[in-house]
């Protein structure tokens, strides 16, 4: 963000995204909706795009916290497909 302003160069897109309950609906692991409850409301996602002497930049920020919210919750999720694709195939018919 300080090498667009310092290039005087203007935003052609810029994105803030806070962390809020919703993507906590689906956590079923209370352990990690108890770690992960007191960021809600925090940004956790910065993405930046600009133009400057003909080249296309793009910068993106992603807090650490929320990095580590993103890997347990897609090891859960992961987990849970692989015991749904156990499931089926223990149940498939003859």
């Amino acid at each position: 963000m300080q090498c667009a302003l310092a290039l005087a160069a203007k935003p052609i897109y810029l994105r803030f995204s806070e962390f809020d309950e919703f993507e906590m609906l689906d956590v079923v692991d209370e352990e990690i909706q108890r770690t992960f409850a007191g960021h809600i409301g925090q940004l956790c996602i910065i993405e930046l795009m600009f133009h400057y002497n003909g080249f296309m930049h793009c910068y993106q920020d992603i807090a650490d916290w929320y990095e580590e919210f993103e890997a347990l919750t897609n090891d859960l999720e992961e987990e849970g497909l692989d015991d749904d694709e156990d499931d089926e195939l223990n149940h498939r018919p003859f």
